[in-house]
Order: structure tokens, then C-alpha cells, then sequence
């Protein structure tokens, strides 16, 4: 909590987010044949030129506004947020956690709860019931100083949007990039701050 290890190639914050995202991507791996799935219905074929060309695209805009407007964008649900980029090796670290956060949290909420939700409960139940899920899971913690209700909905409203992207696109592509750019800032907040 000292933000020492920011910007080490090898900063715990960066290196326990990657190996989550290894066992729930070998849990994943396991369950397929299970439930008789495939990465196709997961969102997980190959986008064409121009989704990967918009998706590339999403995470530079994404990173860049998260990293300079995010700050005052997150005050509201978590009080007065500073990031120091001033080290431009904390990139690498950063880039690892946002990564394994962002591709695996759309495999989880994207791919798999609105993939196999919907074998139940038909696509719009399951893409409203994933987007409650994702509010839920980002609506409250440590870090929260604001209305934890107030971020459950925004966030609910964030996987709405993503899940709404990934059932037109066929494709995580475009809301993962999204989504892993966002957690550029999310990494430095919580790494890099000194309690």
C-alpha cells in the first residue's frame, strides 16, 4: 500500500490479476466440453478487419480519456483521485493487470454469463441479468467513498452498453479493448496510491 512497487515489471497488484485470469481462463477451458460450448458463442471468433480496426481504436481512446479525465470522473463514487504517471515504466505492470482484468471480466460477464444465460432466459433477460450482475460486482468495496448504489447502477449501465456491443458485433473484441483501456488508470489508482 506504499506504491513502492508500482511500476515493477513484477508489482503483486499486476502479477495476482494475471494468474486469476489464468485459472479462470484453465477453469473455462475445463467447463466448454462440459456444457457443450464453444468460443464462437462466447464472442470469442475472429472479428473482422474493421471491428479489430474500431476495437484497437476504442482501447487507445478508453486508456487515454481514463487516464486523464478518469481521475475526475471517479471522484464522485471515490472521493479525490490522483494518478502519477510520472514513471513510465509502471506502463508495463499496468498494461499487464488491465489486460488480464479487462479480457477476463468480459469473458466472464460478456461471454459466459450472457452466452449461457441466454440458453435459459432468452438474450434480453441475460443481457439485462449480466449487466445487474456487473453492477452488483463493482458497486461496493474498500475503495468506495461515494454511493455504493449510485456506482452498482452506473456500472450496471456500463455492462448494458457492453453487453448490448458484444450481442451486435457477435464479438468481446470492441468491449474488451473498452474495457481493458479503462483499467489503464484503475491499475496506477490502486498500485500506485500511497495509503
Amino acid at each position: 500500500t506504499d506504491g513502492s512497487t508500482c511500476a515493477s515489471p513484477v508489482a503483486p497488484f499486476a502479477i495476482w490479476r494475471v494468474a486469476e485470469a489464468l485459472l479462470a481462463v484453465a477453469t473455462l477451458l475445463v467447463l466448454l466440453p462440459l456444457v457443450r460450448s464453444g468460443g464462437g458463442e462466447l464472442g470469442l471468433g475472429r472479428p473482422g478487419r474493421s471491428l479489430v480496426t474500431v476495437s484497437v481504436g476504442g482501447a487507445i481512446i478508453a486508456g487515454a480519456v481514463g487516464l486523464l479525465v478518469g481521475p475526475t470522473l471517479a471522484a464522485p463514487f471515490f472521493g479525490p483521485v490522483r494518478l502519477d504517471l510520472a514513471d513510465p515504466q509502471l506502463l508495463l505492470p499496468a498494461s499487464a493487470f488491465a489486460l488480464a482484468n479487462g479480457l477476463l471480466e468480459e469473458l466472464v460477464y460478456r461471454g459466459v454469463l450472457l452466452a449461457w444465460t441466454s440458453r435459459v432466459s432468452g438474450p434480453r433477460i441475460a443481457l439485462v441479468g449480466q449487466a445487474i450482475v456487473f453492477g452488483l460486482a463493482h458497486g461496493g468495496g474498500p475503495g468506495v467513498g461515494g454511493s455504493p448504489v449510485a456506482l452498482a447502477v452506473a456500472m450496471a449501465a456500463a455492462g448494458l452498453g457492453a453487453g448490448w456491443i458484444a450481442r451486435r458485433t457477435r464479438s468481446l473484441a470492441l468491449p474488451a479493448a473498452v474495457h481493458v483501456g479503462l483499467d489503464l488508470p484503475l491499475y496506477v489508482w490502486n498500485a500506485c496510491r500511497i495509503a
